[in-house]
């Protein structure tokens, strides 16, 4: 029996509007009468991954931002870092990104931190932060700098980012096509995820994990039942249980839950 269902935000649960459509949301409400938790597990940061579990949460509820490097409660002020970057490579890495002109944000709890004002613009234009979440600093002075996000417009500049990146032991994934996170080794979405759930005593095996991207990768390999959306990436379909017939912006979190769930409440209820 599935007791916890863990759901990526950009590209699964959310549509191309940055919207919860009203069958995903109905989905949603009813694992949560039936008892089963609903933990949101996003590459964004803290505040702007909080505002999207607002709308579906109970008080207690828990759940993942920074691609796992940090674990939050909804309303609750308190959260759990998981790991930082090394303060020395993290100082190295925006040296070397700021030679190659990379556009270039840092997260940490108390927000996302810029340098140049067109990386302010870019996130606000994607509803991911709002003005009082993004700060102007150097980037160096960031304390608890969990991820580092790169705006890239073609290959030639992720080639660029990777080629930086490999000369340090930490992780890099894309959370979306023009972004790129990086963060520490060891820090994923599924270790993260699985804190959670032993905190709730349920086995990996009794837990659905939906996504779309690279960055969901370890949480969907590793769910006792690891799902994709129709418009995932070719890496997440290679190791994905089942691939939805349906897209992010067809419902398919709703899809998911109907069928897999075999919720005959939500076979109805649209109709």
């Amino acid at each position: 029996m599935y007791e916890l269902i863990a759901i990526d935000l950009d590209g699964t649960l959310l549509d191309d509007d940055k919207n919860i459509t009203k069958e995903n949301l109905k989905a949603l409400n009813w694992c949560k009468k039936q008892n089963i938790i609903t933990v949101l597990a996003s590459g964004r940061g803290l505040s702007a991954t909080r505002s999207i579990a607002k709308k579906i949460s109970s008080f207690n509820d828990y759940h993942i931002c920074c691609n796992g490097g940090l674990i939050f409660n909804t309303y609750k002020e308190d959260h759990k870092i998981i790991k930082t970057l090394n303060q020395n490579d993290f100082n190295n890495i925006i040296d070397d990104l700021r030679y190659i002109n990379a556009s270039v944000g840092v997260q940490s709890p108390d927000g996302f931190y810029y340098e140049i004002n067109t990386n302010a613009d870019m996130l606000k234009e994607k509803v991911f932060y709002s003005d009082k979440d993004l700060i102007k600093i150097n980037l160096k002075n960031v304390k608890e700098p969990i991820l580092i996000t790169c705006y890239i417009n073609n290959k030639k500049q992720y080639d660029e980012i990777f080629d930086i990146i490999k000369k340090y032991d930490i992780n890099i994934t894309q959370s979306e096509k023009n972004w790129i996170e990086i963060f520490p080794k060891g820090v994923n979405k599924y270790n993260a995820l699985k804190i959670i759930a032993d905190s709730y005593n349920i086995d990996k095996k009794n837990i659905i994990a939906i996504g779309d991207q690279t960055n969901d990768i370890e949480m969907v390999k590793n769910a006792g039942l690891g799902i994709c959306v129709k418009n995932a990436c070719k890496d997440l379909k290679d190791v994905s249980d089942m691939i939805s017939p349906y897209s992010n912006n067809q419902n398919a979190v709703y899809h998911i839950i109907k069928e897999i769930l075999k919720c005959s409440i939500l076979l109805n209820i649209f109709i």
